[in-house]
């Protein structure tokens, strides 16, 4: 007796993210095996990432180098955007009607940048750079001039370096705090109150953690305040002190010991929550409000083993930002051009959060500015996310399902025909692909996105496309599809190159098979 031919709809797919962690066969359909510089777009579908829209010219000044850090400081009402790089300080105008201008900061007599690792911070008016091993610096954007804090501080008497030269600054409490200096790596420093060149007179101090630490010895990787505590981020452990607006008083309220952060420049904050990389992961530090101690809770796990291989493998330096416009944490491994975006649109029953990943990514660095614009930088200079190319070229959206077994993990499948929904790109040519088993073998036919039978629709209700700009292909021909196997997996790619694009759903029809 024939077989009768079923139809089998993966809505959404992706729509979990990546899932690396469970065995192939536990999956759901909801995630993805693969999942390459893809988002989750605002209407639950696995969507192509923004790219690099670069705004500088060519930059003789950086040599070649890449973009390392940006910051951004509101100065007088004027919004001033920095750039550091090959050993430089670059104030950015972002003015200018077509690109942008980086011009280099001009530094005290005798005075030598050797590292690009600068902490930035704006504080009482005025924007402090610190960085280990260099005295910190007062920017003075009137005359585009950075000046050396130690000849700034109001006790002209002092014969003490005025500043510690710590690589960790933050203000908070009416106060500048500051730790990683390198002789003193376990030490928190605070400046006199609202005197962001004021570590020797007033009520200026510090805090040896020597003893505090919960796992014996430990070092300062960064600093943050949530719910009026000050949060202590070592790398092995974190420690919280409430009072804080009195550092001589303060109290030491609690004690996290099993993980740490590895990196100052991965913590962010969410408005209710902040954002930090543990060795295992990236990690939420959540408020709670019944609870006396701040429960730790993992974002990653969907793909800890291969987060925690990133980041044990990162030797250049890893950098973060959060976008309240775009629901996403991006963090950002300079060495390996890798970037892990982390979706924050919608938590997951286990408390994760849905990851995509964004390989080969020229992203080094990033910034949300004050009016919501996420400027990025790297080795093309200074850009935005925005657009669909990156710096002028094409980057590859990659999905592939994970393992199928269709609810009869004992039948054999006959795949006959495969219908993805793709949204966008039209024209463009995009590799459909199919394979059985657990191999990473696979069949493949090219096809045209809105080709022959594909139609172009604009502000469809049924496909959510009205957050496209323009009228929009919606592609949804199948392909003829050959071989047979117990457990199936579907994949789609696409070169993205000036269009945006969406995958909406996959139809496939399949014969199942006899019981093997």
């Amino acid at each position: 007796m024939a077989q009768k031919l079923e139809n089998i709809t993966l809505g959404a797919p992706g729509f979990f993210g990546l899932n690396t962690e469970l065995s192939p066969v536990e999956l759901p359909p909801q995630f993805a095996a693969t999942a390459d510089n893809c988002v989750i777009d605002s209407y639950g579908r696995l969507g192509a990432r923004l790219g690099f829209s670069t705004q500088s010219d060519v930059i003789t000044g950086l040599g070649g180098e890449p973009v390392k850090r940006l910051f951004e400081w509101t100065s007088g009402g004027t919004d001033v955007l920095f750039a550091v790089g090959n050993s430089k300080i670059f104030r950015v105008d972002t003015t200018t009607t077509t690109n942008d201008t980086l011009t280099e900061m001009t530094l005290p007599s005798a005075y030598t940048i050797s590292a690009d690792n600068w902490d930035f911070v704006d504080f009482n008016g005025e924007g402090f750079f610190f960085q280990a091993g260099h005295a910190p610096l007062l920017v003075n954007t009137t005359s585009n001039a950075a000046d050396d804090v130690e000849t700034l501080d109001s006790e002209s008497s002092e014969t003490s370096p005025d500043a510690p030269e710590g690589n960790i600054i933050m203000a908070a409490f009416g106060r500048l705090w500051s730790a990683g200096v390198s002789t003193a790596l376990n030490t928190l420093y605070w400046s006199d109150t609202l005197i962001g060149d004021g570590w020797t007179e007033g009520a200026f101090g510090s805090l040896d953690l020597a003893t505090v630490w919960p796992n014996g010895y430990d070092e300062i990787q960064g600093l943050a305040t949530h719910n009026g505590r000050m949060i202590i981020f070592g790398k092995n452990s974190i420690v919280v002190y409430s009072g804080a607006e009195d550092p001589t008083t303060m109290t030491l309220e609690d004690t996290i010991s099993g993980t740490g952060c590895v990196a100052r420049d991965s913590i962010q904050y969410t408005g209710e929550d902040v954002i930090f990389c543990s060795p295992t992961g990236v990690r939420l530090l959540s408020r709670t409000i019944q609870e006396a101690s701040l429960p730790l809770g993992s974002v990653t796990d969907a793909v800890r083993t291969q987060i925690i291989d990133d980041i044990g493998q990162e030797s250049t330096g890893i950098n973060s930002v959060y976008s309240y416009e775009n629901n996403f944490y991006l963090l950002i491994l300079e060495g390996q051009s890798y970037v892990y975006c982390i979706d924050f649109k919608k938590v997951l029953e286990d408390g994760t959060r849905r990851v995509t990943v964004w390989p080969g990514a020229p992203f080094n660095c990033a910034v949300r500015t004050d009016g919501g614009l996420l400027q990025v930088g790297g080795l093309p200079g200074v850009g935005k996310y925005s657009g669909n190319q990156d710096d002028g070229n094409s980057y590859r959206y990659q999905y592939y399902s994970p393992t199928l077994t269709f609810e009869t993990p004992g039948n054999l499948k006959f795949l006959k025909k495969i219908r993805p929904t793709m949204i966008g790109a039209a024209g463009a040519s995009a590799t459909i692909s199919w394979g059985y088993g657990y191999s990473d073998s696979f069949n493949t036919q090219v096809v045209t996105v809105g080709g022959a039978g594909g139609g172009a629709e604009y502000g469809s209700g049924e496909y959510n496309i009205a957050e496209f700009s323009s009228p929009v292909s919606v592609s949804d021909d199948s392909i003829n599809a050959t071989g047979s196997g117990k457990e199936a997996k579907l994949g789609v790619g696409i070169d993205i190159n000036g269009s945006a694009f969406s995958l909406q759903q996959i139809n496939v029809q399949a014969l199942i098979g006899r019981l093997i």
